[in-house]
């Protein structure tokens, strides 16, 4: 007897009406202004200049509540790191150091929310972990069903992504579809990715793709003037925010230091403007103007390339003069970039 093959669930759709009728609870904070409840975030930085110790920072603050770097916590909840390059003692060590920075964190809370996987600590589980094939899919999930964790931090792409090609789209289509599966089952995401070498130094490498469903992304430069002996040193700019920005989303300067009281974070908020050049605040203000169409046009008017043009409004983005949504508004025809 031959068995009748099932037949797949019809996809479940709503009317404009339906969605405007519900009654839809604005999206949980998580941490500061920036970080919500089933987001997705990238922390992205060249090697050894931080992006770790500022992850584990975060994972710290929202674990045992707190504040960090102007970021109020709105833990305790549980959450996930997912290592696949460091030593066990060495995450001991920073977690440690890091955990006298998180101003009024509840350490007993943050002891039990906080999970680890490293995977050289677990070495009977086999020497990769992929997070773009379905077995290391699985072994996530399995991780965030025991764990409840509410953030899950992916520790990095370069090591765990498991794709042939970082520069193919085909190849992050597996990646992205665990994130939607984290973020289905109530979770938030923070990736941390290497930058690209040569012209690419000062963005993340590999495909475009995965900016589009991102809801924040941050890039981490180091500071060349840091002072005081700093663990870490770097410059903050959120590059991408989606919806509202708060206060707290901006521009920072922080450096790990030696207190008397201990390690900390000391932070500065470095005058934007001051940062770029007269071109760089001219071209904004003619951006602004709402005179030009395309970014070609506003290059004729300010008598240079586009290209440019181009690299002043990164400069400018980064800087947190503006965000990339707000300069596209400025033009009036739509971007052309």
């Amino acid at each position: 007897m031959t068995a009748t093959k099932a037949e797949p669930a019809t996809p479940k759709t709503i009317t404009l009406g339906q969605l405007l009728d519900m009654d839809i609870p604005p999206r949980p904070l998580m941490l500061g202004s920036w970080m919500h409840e089933q987001g997705f975030a990238m922390l992205h930085a060249s090697e050894g200049v931080g992006k770790t110790m500022l992850s584990m920072t975060i994972a710290l603050a929202v674990a045992g509540g707190g504040e960090v770097l102007g970021w109020k916590s709105e833990g305790p909840m549980p959450v996930l790191i997912v290592d696949a390059e460091m030593h066990r003692a060495d995450i001991q060590a920073r977690l440690s150091i890091l955990a006298q920075t998180v101003e009024g964190i509840d350490e007993e809370k943050a002891r039990e929310n906080l999970h680890l996987y490293d995977l050289i600590g677990n070495a009977d589980d086999g020497p990769t972990l992929s997070l773009s094939d379905s077995a290391g899919q699985a072994r996530v999930l399995a991780m965030l069903d025991k764990t409840k964790a509410k953030l899950v931090i992916l520790d990095n792409l370069s090591t765990l992504g498991g794709m042939a090609d970082e520069n193919s789209a085909a190849d992050a289509d597996s990646l992205l579809g665990l994130v939607a599966q984290l973020k289905q089952r109530e979770a938030s995401v923070l990736l941390l990715h290497h930058n690209g070498k040569g012209p690419k130094t000062n963005t993340y490498r590999g495909t475009s793709k995965l900016a589009a469903p991102l809801d924040v992304r941050i890039a981490l430069e180091p500071l060349k003037d840091a002072q005081g002996g700093g663990r870490a040193a770097f410059s903050l700019s959120f590059e991408k925010m989606r919806g509202k920005r708060g206060p707290d989303v901006k521009a920072i300067e922080a450096t790990l230091v030696e207190a008397e009281v201990g390690p900390r974070w000391a932070v500065e908020t470095p005058d934007p403007a001051a940062a770029v050049s007269e071109a760089v605040l001219r071209m904004l203000e003619e951006a602004r103007s709402g005179k030009h169409n395309t970014q070609k046009e506003l290059a004729e008017a300010l008598e240079v390339n586009a290209s440019t043009v181009g690299r002043q409004r990164r400069t400018a983005i980064k800087s947190g003069l503006c965000t990339e949504a707000e300069f596209r508004g400025y033009l009036q025809g739509g971007p052309d970039f």
